[in-house]
């Protein structure tokens, strides 16, 4: 899916990924959260490199995370 199909579905309370992260991204608070490979959540405002995240909302392989897939452990 696209980036606005993705933003759609976090506003819905899911959790998105690219499709080849074990990470994801969620909405939560009204803030847009990246869980990271490492298990931490960092808010999107508070990014060291807010270009390449960028590129990331131009990608078209977007997917939602289902609840029972294991997911975290790999790169963001």
């Amino acid at each position: 899916m696209n980036w606005t199909s993705a933003w759609i579905s976090m506003k819905q309370g899911l959790k998105v990924r690219r499709h080849h992260w074990k990470g994801y991204w969620r909405i939560a608070g009204g803030e847009l959260i990246i869980h990271t490979a490492q298990g931490n959540d960092i808010n999107f405002r508070e990014v060291s490199d807010f270009g390449m995240n960028l590129c990331q909302m131009c990608c078209d392989d977007w997917e939602v995370v289902e609840e029972n897939e294991n997911v975290s452990e790999e790169s963001v």
